[in-house]
């Protein structure tokens, strides 16, 4: 993924803009690969069903089912082959998610009875330091003017424009009920997973968080109506991107962008957290809106079985088809085209 993006976009970084630094940072949460809520991750040595899959596919790629002990989150530099020898009876993995990595692994380590799988990526974070006027003029006045100008269009076009945040227990049950309005299309709701879960132990474990001032939602709404949703949760003094999504009929004025930038402008205002967390996955608006990244890795330690191996080979082996294929297409200069097809197929498969 590209830290710093030259052409001037919304929801994009100019050549003027700050360069992003690497730093330590606060511990994040990945939902992009394990089917759970991100805070379950933090608790130490829990037992759970895990779904491995590749993450490029989002929701559409095969999923492997295994038992695995899930360590504590981001609390150390990733294990060594040689520190872990077995593996408790039943489990298939012990996952050391999010570890900080201070040089680069192999993706495959061979033990004696066990080896290890590495998912290398990238977090991306804005520290919320200072003022929001401060971090926003970071932005070359050419990006700045083209988020503008599509708030201005999206008003012109549609109608009224209203942002606002959410917090207390009473106000995320009407933010539940606003975001699960918002229209999203068969992609971004099969494959990429961006729905808000209608199940009940959702809707009370987010009321539950908010009774502890430990979540934040943001919605946009245009003439009244809900297009776009930020569903945030808190982990320490860092909050961490969890859900979010907006209505693909609106998708030229940027919804996302500028329901981003309104977020991060009042956790500048309001200086609860230390640190806007985008957790892993892709994304532009990530790197775009980043002051700060850090290198992490999801360390897998797998009892050593046929089909163990032959899933992780799998993986590598595609992903490495899939790597080789983007660059080709970056070389010819087909990013879009080739963005906009894989959508399509992905929406009439998953439909």
């Amino acid at each position: 993924m590209a830290l710093i993006h030259k052409e001037v976009k919304a929801g994009q970084r100019c050549e003027c803009s700050a360069t992003l630094s690497r730093v330590a940072v606060p511990p994040t949460v990945d939902k992009g690969i394990l089917r759970m809520s991100p805070a379950d991750l933090v608790r130490l040595g829990s037992v759970k069903t895990i779904q491995l899959r590749l993450e490029s596919y989002g929701n559409l790629s095969p999923e492997f089912s295994f038992r695995a002990i899930i360590c504590k989150y981001a609390a150390t530099p990733p294990p060594s082959i040689l520190d872990i020898t077995t593996l408790p009876p039943g489990v298939d993995v012990i996952l050391f998610p999010a570890c900080p990595l201070e040089w680069e692994l192999p993706r495959l380590s061979l033990g004696w009875h066990c080896f290890r799988y590495t998912r290398p990526w990238t977090n991306f974070i804005v520290q919320l330091h200072g003022t929001f006027e401060d971090y926003w003029n970071c932005f070359c006045s050419k990006t700045r003017s083209t988020i503008r100008r599509k708030e201005h269009k999206l008003a012109e076009t549609f109608g009224a424009v209203e942002y606002r945040q959410f917090r207390s227990r009473d106000e995320m049950a009407e933010f539940y009920s606003l975001a699960r309005r918002v229209k999203l299309d068969e992609f971004s709701r099969r494959a990429l997973g961006n729905v808000i879960p209608e199940e009940r132990s959702f809707f009370e474990d987010m009321r539950d968080r908010a009774s502890l001032d430990q979540v934040r939602g943001y919605i946009m709404r245009v003439n009244g109506e809900p297009i776009s949703y930020l569903y945030c949760i808190a982990s320490g003094d860092a909050l961490l991107h969890e859900l979010s999504g907006y209505d693909s009929e609106f998708a030229r004025c940027s919804p996302g962008v500028l329901l981003q930038r309104y977020a991060l402008q009042q956790l500048f205002a309001e200086r609860t957290f230390s640190a806007f967390d985008f957790s892993s996955g892709g994304g532009q608006h990530k790197s775009f809106f980043s002051t700060d990244f850090m290198k992490r890795a999801h360390v897998y330690f797998f009892r050593k079985t046929p089909r163990a191996l032959a899933i992780v080979s799998f993986m590598l082996g595609l992903g490495y088809g899939m790597d080789t294929s983007r660059a080709a297409i970056r070389a010819l200069h087909l990013e879009s085209g080739a963005r906009r097809l894989v959508r399509w197929a992905a929406a009439r498969w998953a439909a």
